[in-house]
């Protein structure tokens, strides 16, 4: 979806190194719930560069992949029936969790599992 974008852009956020968790959690969410909501209001159907987007996308699957991601979601299941790759936004992510995580942010260092 964005390789026809007219514009691209990278913004993010940041926080004292003494910030509190609370702090550091309004910072993320920030980013994915206020700055990028406004730029997905004013650009329907659009989408991001993989490699430099939120991984707390919450519609990676268009905004990575547009119309591609259902049959990608077919091809993953077909050639990867065990799951064995996984990241938080690839194709076919949606079906699993990492336990012990913020909602906030993905650190990826629990167990991931199943939903």
């Amino acid at each position: 979806a964005w390789r026809d974008a007219t514009l691209y852009g990278i913004f993010g956020g940041g926080w004292a190194a003494d910030a509190s968790l609370e702090d550091k959690a309004v910072a993320n969410k920030r980013i994915t719930d206020d700055w990028g909501a406004r730029f997905r209001e004013i650009t329907p159907g659009s989408g991001g560069y993989l490699n430099e987007g939120d991984v707390m996308e919450p519609n990676f699957g268009q905004a990575f992949f547009g119309s591609n991601y259902d049959r990608l979601v077919r091809i993953k299941k077909a050639t990867d029936p065990w799951n064995v790759f996984w990241a938080p936004t690839a194709v076919g992510s949606e079906d699993w969790y990492i336990t012990g995580q913020e909602d906030w942010l993905t650190l990826q260092t629990g167990r991931l599992c199943p939903k």
